[in-house]
């Protein structure tokens, strides 16, 4: 008589669904610490803006998240999952990269490549990620 083995992969679902949440909670946890760091106060240079200069500025120094003034980069922060095992972090603001990344007139505001770092170094840790290797935005984000 031949030997029958079968495997259920019911399972395989509800793994699918864990997983979409896992990255789902990743994704809030990367928005959540990106805007801890642009809230951290700075060491930049003070200046003065608008029609009257009465708005004061605190600028982010080299190498801190960028400083929030007028909103744009914050409120241009989205998280999205186009497919259930896929997260997606979009930046609206056209100037986002060259904080993160800097420019040749300007040192590097990093905030995405910590937020990252930082909320997948928490997971590693944990024991809920077995490879992890940090995001290096130095080099370029694309």
């Amino acid at each position: 008589m031949p030997t029958k083995v079968t495997i259920d992969a019911d399972g395989i679902e509800q793994l699918r669904k864990q997983a979409s949440a896992i990255i789902k909670k990743i994704l809030a946890d990367v928005h959540s610490k990106i805007l801890d760091l642009m809230r951290e106060p700075k060491t930049g240079v003070v200046y003065y803006r608008g029609k009257k200069k009465s708005i004061k500025h605190q600028a982010s120094a080299p190498g801190q998240a960028p400083a929030v003034d007028q909103g744009i980069l914050w409120n241009s922060i989205k998280t999205f999952q186009p497919r259930p095992l896929e997260g997606a972090l979009e930046i609206g603001a056209g100037y986002a990269r060259f904080l993160e990344e800097g420019t040749r007139f300007m040192q590097r505001r990093p905030y995405i490549e910590p937020a990252f770092n930082g909320v997948l170094e928490k997971l590693d840790q944990g024991g809920l990620i077995t490879v992890f290797e940090r995001l290096d935005t130095r080099g370029s984000l694309l």
